[in-house]
């Protein structure tokens, strides 16, 4: 169905699941169990992100998983911005400083 494309999609992170959830043999049980799980308790997940959403004037959308980080770092990233300071765009850790960031080792 290609007209589900143009529909947004919101990722909703409710219980956390453990990268070894699927290695036993009675995976189909166990992620039954782990559906059931979530579905039971997404209107308190949505209702909780729904707040953070307000808190953080930010669509739900773009709402991450670990939530306390990304509010700490969208505060104050708003708060540089508002002093006047500039914010980089990397794709690496260091900043990008056109061209020299090889050469600067500080």
């Amino acid at each position: 169905m290609p007209e589900l494309g143009e529909f947004p999609i919101v990722t909703i992170h409710g219980l956390g699941a453990n990268d070894n959830l699927y290695s036993t043999l009675d995976w189909q049980r166990v992620g039954a169990r782990f559906m059931v799980r979530h579905f039971l308790a997404i209107e308190k997940v949505l209702a909780v992100s729904i707040e953070q959403c307000r808190y953080f004037h930010l669509p739900i959308g773009n709402m991450p998983m670990d939530t306390t980080l990304f509010g700490a770092d969208l505060f104050y990233a708003r708060h540089l911005v508002k002093n006047n300071f500039v914010l980089w765009c990397s794709s690496t850790d260091r900043p990008d400083l056109g061209g020299m960031e090889g050469e600067d080792n500080r």
